[in-house]
């Protein structure tokens, strides 16, 4: 008799770091000490997220160019950047790879 187990729930991201690439140009923004990571999380929770995340759609993943540390923000005040599989923030689309 075979066991019917079901399989595991397919495993969410913990956090955008596991959903997007960061290219070489958003590494180039220092980080925010934690303090004013919490403020703009808040302000962004208070007054919505202003200026959207810049990111590229590449056919290997999404790219972040720009929005690391309003990434960060979010997730410390405990705003779902990824929600159920989906993106729960505002973002540019309008980014296109130059190519040399």
């Amino acid at each position: 008799m075979q066991s019917s187990k079901a399989s595991p729930p397919p495993r969410q991201p913990k956090s955008w770091r596991d959903v997007f690439t960061i290219h070489p140009v958003a590494k180039r923004s220092p980080p925010m000490s934690l303090a004013k990571l919490r403020a703009l999380g808040e302000d962004i929770q208070k007054n919505g997220q202003r200026f959207p995340v810049a990111i590229i759609n590449d056919p290997s993943g999404w790219i972040l160019v720009d929005g690391c540390n309003r990434l960060d923000a979010m997730e410390a005040v405990g705003i779902a950047v990824i929600d159920d599989g989906e993106l729960g923030i505002a973002v540019d689309w309008d980014i296109r790879p130059t190519r040399n």
